[in-house]
């Protein structure tokens, strides 16, 4: 019995995740975001003065794989690279006033949308929900640092 239960969760722990994605997909075209770009902008501004080397192991990716995203986001006037002041080979990751508010604007756009997915729970299936999710989370980031080791 717990083992049908265990592939019911995988099951429906699957689904709900190719059901976000699909939902968000459709988001992001119709308001042109990207969950990468989302990700490195959140990233850069709860790590100040962080580099392409850093914000590549974050986004478990190459920094060769980011250029262009990184190139676009400083055309496009969200962030600026600045030479670091002691090391010149290093280059420093800042976010503008602009990417500030396209962040604001993405995660509020985000809260509304997650809203709307949320709000035929009741409170307390929600609050049953998050407090199930938390630890989730724990356990997942405990996992994603035991397979960093290998």
């Amino acid at each position: 019995m717990l083992i049908n239960k265990k592939t019911t969760v995988a099951n429906n722990l699957m689904e709900i995740g190719v059901m976000f994605n699909k939902y968000f997909k459709r988001l992001q075209n119709k308001k042109k975001i990207s969950m990468l770009k989302l990700d490195a902008l959140n990233f850069i501004v709860n790590n100040a003065n962080s580099n392409m080397s850093q914000l590549a192991k974050y986004l478990d990716s190459t920094q060769p794989a980011l250029t262009n995203l990184i190139n676009n986001m400083i055309t496009r006037e969200l962030i600026t690279k600045k030479v670091d002041l002691i090391d010149k080979r290093i280059s420093r990751l800042e976010i503008t006033f602009k990417g500030q508010e396209e962040l604001i604007m993405i995660k509020a756009l985000m809260k509304e949308e997650m809203e709307k997915i949320f709000k035929i729970l009741t409170p307390n299936e929600l609050h049953t929900y998050l407090k199930t999710n938390k630890k989730l989370i724990i356990n997942m980031k405990y996992l994603i640092t035991q397979y960093k080791k290998f």
